[in-house]
């Protein structure tokens, strides 16, 4: 896919609306920066077109107004449906406490189609490597940001990197990102302590 079509200008303008006035948690950075570095990480791993869609748009339905009927009429059912696969809770998936979800989901990961680990791999990888970046920059404040305890959240983090890593395997380009850049997050915080 090159750099630019008129259906991704159309999906970052709907994410841009949708995401509107959101932050980042615990930060000041709009919202609409993490779809857009997600997008940036799938074109980069040579990511077809509906796969780059998916992850402008991954989580319209979740954090917003917009349903995933309206992603289906504007981008198709290839986009709604990945869009659908990465939404928490998952379809199908029942609610429960938060790790109970994350469980779930990371069941759902194992099973769902390929694309989905890789859209997963490309989402997680920028969470990731955010979090890095403020735990070098910030310390133990970085992980305050969360509503979790910071073992609860390296715990999902590293089950989706192995989850992915297993799915597309260990030379997949995100996938391999993904879980060096999770070990670089374990060891940095283990470093800072309790």
């Amino acid at each position: 896919m090159g750099m630019f079509s008129p259906t991704l200008e159309r999906a970052l303008a709907v994410a841009a609306r949708a995401h509107d006035g959101q932050k980042r948690s615990g930060t000041e950075v709009p919202y609409f920066a993490h779809p857009v570095h997600v997008a940036m990480l799938l074109i980069k791993s040579g990511a077809p077109e509906p796969l780059v869609l998916a992850g402008v748009l991954h989580d319209v339905v979740e954090d917003t107004e917009v349903t995933l009927q309206e992603l289906r009429a504007q981008f198709g059912d290839e986009v709604a449906d990945l869009v659908a696969e990465v939404t928490q809770p998952a379809p199908g998936v029942a609610t429960g406490s938060w790790r109970e979800v994350r469980q779930n989901a990371i069941a759902h990961l194992e099973r769902a189609p390929q694309r989905v680990a890789w859209l997963k791999s490309a989402d997680t990888l920028h969470n990731v490597s955010a979090l890095l970046m403020d735990v070098e920059t910030r310390g133990h404040d970085a992980l305050t940001r969360f509503k979790r305890a910071p073992s609860e959240q390296l715990w999902y983090y590293g089950e989706v990197a192995r989850v992915c890593r297993e799915r597309l395997g260990a030379e997949h380009s995100l996938a391999a990102e993904l879980w060096d850049t999770m070990a670089r997050l374990r060891e940095r915080v283990g470093a800072l302590g309790p």
